[in-house]
């Protein structure tokens, strides 16, 4: 299993298959068997927070990939990440035209100084503040598994009523309950009129919007 590139996913979304678990998060959950080094802080992240489900996390949604396995969404990222056959199909003129610019983009690079280099080591204030950011994180998991979920209802524009978990259900779901294309288009909800992320829990009976980027409202986020 590459640790790696699944840890690279996990640094931009908070669950294996995006913005919500899904059956996908609690296959590799189980694979793992146990916590991943700390050289992995997402990986571990993403652990520790389905740690914090408990036996709910048996009743996560299905996936639509429901054959998906840990290692060929690793594999899967790393096809994303090569570049490799792209290339091989250009045509000569292209490939041509694209070193010509590369070539000149760095002698305007040459002629306008050194370019930005990462600076390596680190210096030590950024992993103290990702230590802090995984300290934070725990913290909030935890006190999120302690709440004890209920009932709620959510109310929609047009009058219909979802049901739903306190502490446990997000906009993203309710969006995803209605239809995939709609979880998809959906960038941001408001809440009793304020706005919330798509992957944080609702915490009682509300009404929910979900904005599309073609709402005023969402083009402000």
């Amino acid at each position: 299993m590459d640790f790696e590139t699944l840890d690279k996913l996990l640094e931009h979304q908070s669950y294996v298959g995006g913005h919500v678990p899904t059956q996908q998060d609690t296959r590799n959950f189980r694979a793992i068997k146990s916590e991943p080094p700390s050289n992995y802080p997402h990986l571990t992240r993403w652990y520790r927070h389905l740690s914090s489900f408990g036996p709910e996390v048996n009743s996560f949604p299905q996936d639509n990939n429901q054959a998906a396995s840990m290692e060929e969404v690793v594999k899967g990222v790393s096809e994303l990440s090569t570049t490799d056959n792209a290339v091989k199909t250009q045509k000569p003129a292209e490939q041509n035209k694209k070193a010509e610019q590369k070539q000149k983009k760095k002698d305007a690079n040459k002629s306008g100084g050194a370019g930005a280099k990462e600076m390596n080591p680190w210096p030590e204030f950024i992993q103290e503040r990702l230590n802090l950011w995984d300290k934070l994180k725990k913290e909030a998991d935890e006190a999120l598994a302690a709440k004890v979920p209920t009932p709620i209802k959510v109310t929609l524009p047009d009058g219909a009523v979802k049901e739903g978990e306190s502490w446990r259900t997000t906009p993203f779901m309710i969006a995803q309950g209605i239809s995939q294309g709609l979880a998809e288009s959906t960038i941001v909800a408001k809440v009793n009129g304020d706005v919330w992320d798509l992957d944080r829990p609702l915490e009682d009976d509300c009404s929910l919007q979900l904005l599309k980027f073609t709402d005023d409202d969402a083009k402000t986020v």
